[in-house]
């Protein structure tokens, strides 16, 4: 019978990773990569491999929440001291010079809340093509939605004022 074999500790793994990783990034296979840190074949080396990739992939997704959130948060704080002053003012009576900073003050605001909204995902792209036969096609984010055209209801902005 062959021997038992001894489980690696954490430290002991942690080297192994980082050294396959390193070893990944400089080119080697599967194979070298498993006789380097002492695998016994070269699947054994990938499924290490893949499994730190995805805990890699996993932890700069975590990370792109964080600094999203952060981000969200810094906008709502701007935005929270810029709004009282276009609320709290009165720009009905006031000459034109004297509503400039104003205007500036509301264009960051509107700024900031398209930012938001970029981030949100709020503003998804839409495409809409007529084909023949009575069809409509819709397009949101790749998506194909196939409708007829006495199923969809569209809104015509008329010239009248």
């Amino acid at each position: 019978m062959g021997q038992a074999r001894r489980r690696a500790t954490k430290a002991e793994m942690l080297q192994k990773k980082k050294r396959a990783m390193d070893l990944l990034a400089l080119g080697h296979t599967y194979q070298e990569i498993a006789d380097d840190i002492g695998y016994a074949n070269r699947s054994a080396a990938r499924g290490l491999i893949e499994t730190e990739l995805k805990a890699e992939v996993n932890e700069s997704a975590r990370g792109v929440r964080m600094l999203r959130a952060q981000e969200l948060l810094s906008l709502q704080q701007i935005e929270a001291k810029l709004l009282p002053v276009i609320l709290n003012s009165n720009l009905s009576e006031m000459p034109g010079k004297m509503l400039y900073p104003y205007l500036e003050t509301i264009d960051r605001i509107v700024k900031i809340k398209e930012r938001r909204a970029k981030m949100l995902g709020l503003d998804e792209s839409e495409e809409v093509q007529l084909t023949g036969g009575g069809q409509i096609q819709v397009i949101i984010d790749g998506q194909v939605v196939e409708k007829k055209r006495s199923e969809v209801e569209v809104e015509v902005p008329s010239n009248d004022r």
